[in-house]
Order: structure tokens, then sequence, then C-alpha cells
């Protein structure tokens, strides 16, 4: 059953069955085989990296489809692409809640860290400039983390406590601790209230409330 009748590439683990459906089998790690029906993207290119795929059993698995705008992707080329997009996002929600903070630096998914193709859904990491705050955000499948920690040798939080009773009444994923402020949000939308309210519960957006200085006519 499925086996492969017309072989695509030279290992013959990759090829059309009787059906004229491309089978694409992977070994397993017990000495077992598993799998699956994949496109045909011979001729394509990636519409992020203009690349095709090669022949090889590595390269043809790496293929998404996007059926609505009928375009192709490596599959690797689309995660790096939501990545880029989920960085657009936190910086949006630390400007829209008034966090002043360092620029981001990149660190892998602390998530997916297994997974060879969406560990390169980065996270980010900044240090906000108005409190000793290290932010970390990163998604974890359907819900962005959110970490508020003290910077390395400056103790506590300051503000922890103030941060749990502004959220106690959130049924997230969520740990209120000294030393750590951990939130699921749900969304792009839920973690930009998210920031502005944690902007709020630890002060940071004092700085956007002072009197604004008259402009100087000369």
């Amino acid at each position: 059953m499925n086996d492969i009748v017309k072989p695509l590439t030279s290992d013959g683990m990759c090829g059309w069955d009787e059906h004229q459906q491309l089978w694409l089998w992977e070994l397993e790690e017990g000495g077992g085989k598993v799998g699956r029906i994949i496109g045909d993207p011979r001729g394509q290119t990636c519409r992020m990296c203009r690349q095709g795929w090669i022949l090889t059993c590595e390269s043809l698995k790496d293929q998404r489809y996007d059926q609505d705008n009928r375009e192709w992707w490596h599959y690797s080329c689309y995660v790096r692409y939501i990545a880029t997009k989920d960085r657009d996002l936190f910086d949006s929600a630390l400007i829209g809640a008034h966090i002043r903070f360092s620029g981001w630096k990149e660190i892998p998914s602390q998530y997916w860290r297994r997974d060879p193709v969406w560990s390169k859904r980065s996270w980010y990491v900044a240090e906000a400039n108005d409190q000793p705050i290290k932010i970390t955000i990163g998604s974890r499948k359907r819900v962005y983390n959110i970490e508020f920690e003290p910077t390395p040798g400056t103790g506590e939080l300051l503000f922890w406590q103030e941060a749990g009773k502004e959220f106690a009444s959130e049924k997230v994923t969520k740990e209120f601790i000294p030393t750590r402020v951990m939130l699921h949000a749900w969304g792009g939308d839920q973690l930009k209230d998210y920031m502005k309210r944690l902007s709020k519960a630890f002060s940071l957006d004092e700085w956007a409330k002072l009197p604004k200085a008259e402009k100087v006519v000369s």
C-alpha cells in the first residue's frame, strides 16, 4: 500500500504511487518509516527567497502552498517571515504602551527548541530604559509568551505585586513572583492590551505623562 512505483528522488523515498499521488517517506528512529502525500513544487519558486526546490527529500518536504494566493513557499522561509511579523507586532505593542526600551535582541525560540523549522520563529528580548527590567516576548503556538524579569544583578522586580493585582481576574496562564512576571496573551490585540496594562502597573509609562516642553519660536 502506498508503494512508490515511479521514484522522483535518487534514494527512492519520494515518488508517485499507482494513483499518481506524490508520496514522501522518512525513516523513523525505531527502524520503520512514515509517509505523507506532498505537493509537487518542481518549476516553482519560493515567494520569499525566490529560490526553487531540488530533487531531495530534505528539499521537497520543505514546502508550503498558499491556496488563497496560489503561491509556493519554503516552509522554513514562511516561518522566518512569521518571525519578522512578530517583531513588528512587538515593536508596536511596546511603543503603544509608552515603554522606552533598548533595541531587540533576537534569541532562538524558547518553545520550539528542538523543531528544525519552527525553532527559527525567534523570540525577542529588550531592556526597559526607565527600570531594570528585561522584557522577553515570543510565540507559543496560539499564544504570545510575555515575561518581565529583573536585569541581571538588580534583585527583584519593583512592582510585581501591582502587576499581579492588575491581572488577578484574567483567566490565562500567568505567574507573578518577585523575580518573574509571566503572561500568555491570545493574539496580537490582547498582547498590545497586556503590554499597556503592564506598563501602567510597573509605572513604565510615567515619562509620557510629563508636561511637554513648549515650542520656542524665534
